[in-house]
């Protein structure tokens, strides 16, 4: 049969694929050879070099729009991160270490055992005792801060941590202005200083390393013979605290000074150095440049830095001065006729109406002798409005001769046209400062000008009608002569109450109080009630008077007193409702303390060189016998040093059996130290159990102290049921577990015994 001629072949079609599969191998091949051709041949020539660099043209054209590409988002990034840097700040005090949770003791000591102690335990202690003074800044938060930190530097002195805790501890120290502060700091600069590890004029670097809340600022100062160099170490924070160095070819040595920082009242300190003792070497001179809202007077601190160590200079005691108003101090030296010079203090107490009250200090070979303030004012004329608040301060309190020296620095600029609120003076208001004057000469016993100023307010006021001619003519019909002063002064605007009364003591002339007070009384003065009662512990008894200085006036407290030359009034204290008489502190101390109220008391002292006296007000501690306190103190700092724990102990309860202790460690708020004090003694000793009744101890009585928290971290709760019964079960088990399954095969005993001891 023939074959149809039109009918394809089957063979094409795999013919053509495989043509056409060939040729795409060729072409393939055809572009490899292309594309990998040498390199020499490429640069030879010419066109083919010339299209090759065409293409990384367009390259870097692409890569640089790829560039500029994230260069927004990345300029985006550090915006929305410091947008978000305040987190990490509000959310710090979150991170701390929680404090423990109120718990109350169990009733059983037994119960408890000591942890075994580790430096993970002592590390997480320390930072818990961190959080608590960081989310409660307290003295007694800080305190217990350095304590953890001393313990921990008693246990673990190569640790890692040591240093860290040792520069931690420095610090709490000088907040809570412990002198363990200023001791420590010394320490670490000199141990540095002598290994090697700084040198004197690189202090403040290697300081800042260390520490960052304090600034170190060194002042070198001329060496004295067979010394290499001497300086000043200034502390500064929330005040300074001061350091003496001296470097010389055997060693280096430095010395505490002063610690005047107080976080309480954060202030500047400066100093100045002046030969004041005449011994050719210059002292060195500390004071408070201005302690923001305190307008108490600080004397200067003066110390010869001569020998070694240094010393602070004597100086005269002075009565507390309060000016009332903010004290900026400045101190210069002055020549006298003396072979020494004299150091001048002048304290600026009103920057817009300046007024200035200056001392000298000058060397009488044992101490300073210090002059009375002298005052003077400086009235700024724009600003003289202000000058009212000055004499307001001078008359309350600087006394009636400096007010007068300020009414009359201002009687001749007086009035403004406004006040210091913006509202207009009177038409009478230089008649109104007239008065003033002529009030406050009476109290400074010049009755002839208080009767000459208030005879010109009467006869030639200043506007017809002036408001003030009737109180000067009301003033003059009482005071007749100068025993008036009191019953004129009861009814008088701007008058004094307190100066008149101290100005007739005076009158009185009597030499002891009780004659006193009887002229007192036949002159005006109303008493309630009036006792005897040796105030200053000298064997004299004075005369305490309750007053009502006025009608509708509260009751005074007043101690009459006798000097050399007379008797002294002194103010004690307005008495508040309810505040009854003042009680003897108990027990009683080396000076008697009274008391209105608990912890707050006053003590009358006496200048020695005039026998005068005044008040200060001192917590009830502050004159009892210090025995206990100085011996618990001594006793710690033993134990932290690394004295024998025997001894420490043997220290501490000698202080434990005094009959002293309980009454002083209350008063003195020692208590829960005290006995944590002894159980860390006894810890450190071994005794385990006397340890843990005085860590106990502490939690039980004073559940909120720190130092509870420290007892509570030493101790493990092993309840007894659990104690004591806990290997019972195991050992009972076996035996129930062995018999119900020997019962559960009851049908062949024999057998299934066999086979449950093969297993």
């Amino acid at each position: 049969m023939s074959s149809d001629p039109t009918k394809p072949s089957p063979y094409l079609v795999p013919i053509l694929l495989i043509f056409a599969l060939a040729m795409l191998v060729f072409l393939a091949a055809l572009i490899l050879y292309i594309t990998n051709t040498p390199t020499s041949e490429s640069i030879t020539e010419t066109p083919v070099f010339v299209t090759i660099t065409s293409v990384p043209s367009s390259t870097p054209s692409n890569t640089s729009t790829i560039t500029f590409t994230p260069r927004p988002t990345w300029t985006l990034r550090p915006s929305s991160t410091a947008s978000q840097t305040p987190l990490p700040t509000d959310t710090a005090t979150p991170t701390l270490i929680k404090t423990l949770t109120p718990a109350k003791a169990a009733q059983y000591n037994t119960f408890y055992e000591l942890k075994p102690w580790t430096l993970a335990d002592q590390s997480y202690t320390i930072e818990l005792m961190r959080a608590n003074a960081t989310l409660k800044p307290i003295d007694a938060n800080f305190q217990a801060l350095a304590y953890a930190e001393s313990e921990g530097i008693l246990r673990y002195p190569e640790a890692l941590e040591a240093s860290t805790w040792e520069w931690d501890r420095a610090y709490n120290w000088i907040r809570i202005n412990s002198p363990n502060g200023i001791s420590a700091y010394s320490r670490l600069i000199e141990s540095a200083i002598i290994s090697g590890q700084v040198r004197t004029g690189d202090l403040p670097d290697w300081f800042a390393s260390h520490e960052t809340r304090l600034e170190l600022n060194v002042t070198s100062q001329t060496p004295l013979p067979g010394e290499l160099s001497r300086a000043l170490l200034e502390l500064t924070g929330a005040g300074s605290a001061y350091l003496w160095l001296v470097e010389t070819p055997t060693g280096t040595t430095v010395y505490s000074l002063i610690n005047d920082i107080d976080y309480d009242q954060p202030h500047q300190n400066s100093f100045l150095y002046s030969d004041l003792t005449g011994d050719s070497s210059p002292e060195l001179v500390i004071f408070r440049e201005r302690t923001p809202g305190d307008t108490l007077f600080i004397p200067p601190h003066i110390f010869s830095v001569s020998n070694l160590p240094p010393i602070e200079l004597p100086i005269q005691i002075q009565p507390p001065m309060d000016f009332g108003l903010e004290p900026a101090m400045q101190v210069e030296t002055i020549s006298t006729t003396l072979q020494t010079n004299a150091l001048q203090v002048t304290s600026m107490l009103m920057p817009s109406c300046p007024a200035f009250a200056t001392q000298q200090y000058t060397w009488q070979g044992e101490s300073f002798s210090v002059t009375p303030f002298d005052y003077r004012l400086e009235p700024v004329y724009d600003l003289r409005a202000y000058c009212e608040a000055v004499l307001d301060a001078a008359s309350a309190a600087w006394g009636p001769e400096a007010a007068i020296i300020v009414a009359n620095a201002m009687l001749v600029i007086w009035p403004p046209d406004l006040d210091t609120q913006g509202h207009p003076y009177p038409p009478d208001a230089y008649d109104q400062l007239r008065y003033r004057l002529g009030i406050l000469y009476a109290l400074a016993d010049q009755s002839d000008d208080a009767v000459s100023m208030m005879s010109e307010i009467i006869d030639t006021p200043i506007v017809a009608g002036s408001s003030w001619v009737t109180p000067a003519n009301e003033f003059l019909r009482i005071y007749q002569q100068p025993e008036d002063l009191l019953l004129a002064c009861q009814s008088a605007q701007y008058c004094n109450l307190h100066d008149a009364l101290t100005t007739m003591t005076i009158y009185s002339q009597a030499e002891d109080p009780t004659k006193a007070l009887q002229y007192l009384q036949q002159h005006g003065l109303v008493t309630r009630s009036s006792g005897i009662f040796d105030f200053d512990g000298d064997g004299q008894d004075e005369r305490w008077i309750v007053i009502l200085p006025k009608t509708g006036a509260k009751l005074e407290y007043w101690i009459l007193t006798s000097l050399p030359a007379g008797v002294q009034a002194i103010f004690v204290k307005g008495i508040e409702p309810g505040d009854g008489l003042p009680y003897p502190h108990e027990p009683a101390g080396t000076v008697p303390v009274m008391q209105f109220q608990p912890r707050i008391g006053f003590i009358m002292e006496r200048l020695p060189e005039t026998g005068e006296a005044y008040i200060e007000w001192v917590d009830v501690e502050y004159a009892r016998p210090t025995v206990i306190l100085d011996g618990y103190t001594r006793a710690v700092n033993d134990l932290m040093n690394g004295v024998n724990p025997e001894i420490v102990l043997n220290s501490l309860t000698e202080l434990y059996d005094s009959p002293r202790f309980k009454g002083d460690c209350i008063a003195f708020n020692i208590c829960d130290q005290f006995h944590y004090t002894m159980a860390l003694t006894y810890d450190v000793l071994g005794q385990q159990g006397n340890a843990i009744d005085q860590y106990l101890w502490v939690w039980r009585n004073y559940a909120q102290s720190p130092y509870t928290t420290l007892a509570r971290l030493k101790l493990d709760y092993f309840p007894l049921p659990t104690y004591t019964f806990t290997p019972v079960p195991t050992s009972t088990m076996a035996p129930t577990r062995t018999a119900t399954s020997t019962r559960t095969i009851t049908p062949t005993p024999t057998q299934t015994a066999t086979k449950t001891s093969t297993p």
